[in-house]
């Protein structure tokens, strides 16, 4: 996934992941809430949202808490949680923390954590949802399944690597380890031309291929290109592809070109098999490949790891079981 000076705050408000903060903490409560004093604040609150009623929620605010900018994030954030996790059907009361009450939300797709802060009038200071991670998720640091690179040719690492300022994805659970691959020219460009358009880019178009002998357990397509550097805030991911290995470890491939999927959910693919191409759809400002593996097959409550491929060249140089660091320029190599 790509990050730009022009959408690097952005992307960390939403990500593919289904992290979404739709407002800052400004003021602490002067009084500490119980967590029933306030039921019928936290009742309208579920109402409106699932009326995607954003005026009516913007309602239960302390007045003049909320700027243009805030509404807006508000209302964009609320319409992407409501489409990706459907409507709330019963909250269940967690814990309070001084003037903030943690509740899990149980939605029509999935579950999130839905926390409110109120004042001493039980108006709304601040909300938060964000994805529900259940204790019993399968762990997974890394893959064991033998990977090649899911592409031909030499492509560049944007992003990659173990820390945050080698791989912004680091910082966000469901993307951690995530690699984002383009290719180069020799002067280090990733266009002809202008790169105004996705034609220009070398990396739009090219085939994505299979790693490894997989299942194929969801496809997404039909979501426009973007222009670049136009993300499109409400789908993360765009056209993607979600493969099961041997080893139950889940590869996700991103950002591909619409129309150009040529697999479906059951089918088993083999290594090296053209499984669709590259694009600029879903949450990217320009052409690239977002390749992550991840230890379930949904896109609610992924948990990322770190990719490790075999025989691939790095740099000219022939290594084994490396994980991608930013800046290398890789291929794959034959053992």
């Amino acid at each position: 996934m790509d990050l730009s000076s022009q959408t690097s705050d952005l992307m960390k408000i939403r990500i593919i992941i289904l992290q979404l903060i739709t407002l800052a903490v400004v003021a602490s409560c002067s009084a500490v809430r119980s967590e029933y004093s306030c039921t019928q604040t936290i009742q309208s609150f579920v109402s409106k949202f699932n009326q995607q009623d954003v005026r009516g929620i913007r309602s239960l605010f302390q007045p003049r808490i909320l700027g243009s900018k805030q509404v807006k994030m508000m209302n964009n954030n609320l319409i992407y949680v409501y489409e990706v996790a459907g409507k709330i059907q019963s909250i269940n009361y967690n814990e309070q923390e001084g003037s903030k009450i943690s509740y899990t939300s149980i939605h029509e797709n999935t579950a999130m954590d839905l926390i409110f802060q109120l004042n001493d009038r039980c108006q709304l200071m601040s909300y938060l949802i964000k994805t529900h991670y259940p204790d019993s998720l399968p762990q997974l640091v890394r893959n064991t399944t033998s990977l090649t690179l899911p592409f031909q040719g030499e492509w560049y690492v944007e992003w990659g690597g173990f820390t945050i300022d080698q791989n912004y994805h680091n910082a966000h659970r469901n993307m951690k380890g995530a690699i984002d691959f383009s290719i180069q020219d020799q002067e280090g460009r990733l266009f002809s031309n202008q790169g105004k358009k996705n034609e220009d880019y070398y990396a739009f178009n090219q085939p994505v291929i299979a790693p490894c002998k997989a299942v194929v357990v969801k496809v997404i397509d039909g979501i426009e290109d973007n222009r670049i550097g136009k993300p499109n805030a409400l789908d993360t991911y765009g056209n993607l592809i979600v493969l099961k290995a041997v080893n139950e470890e889940y590869l996700l491939m991103a950002h591909l070109k619409r129309g150009s999927i040529l697999v479906k959910a059951g089918q088993t693919v083999n290594p090296g098999e053209v499984l669709a191409h590259c694009g600029n759809s879903g949450y990217s400002t320009k052409p690239h490949l977002h390749f992550v593996v991840q230890n379930v097959p949904d896109l609610f409550h992924p948990t990322g790891a770190y990719s490790y491929f075999k025989n691939i060249t790095v740099d000219g140089e022939l290594k084994q079981d490396h994980s991608p660091v930013q800046g290398e320029l890789v291929s794959n190599s034959m053992p």
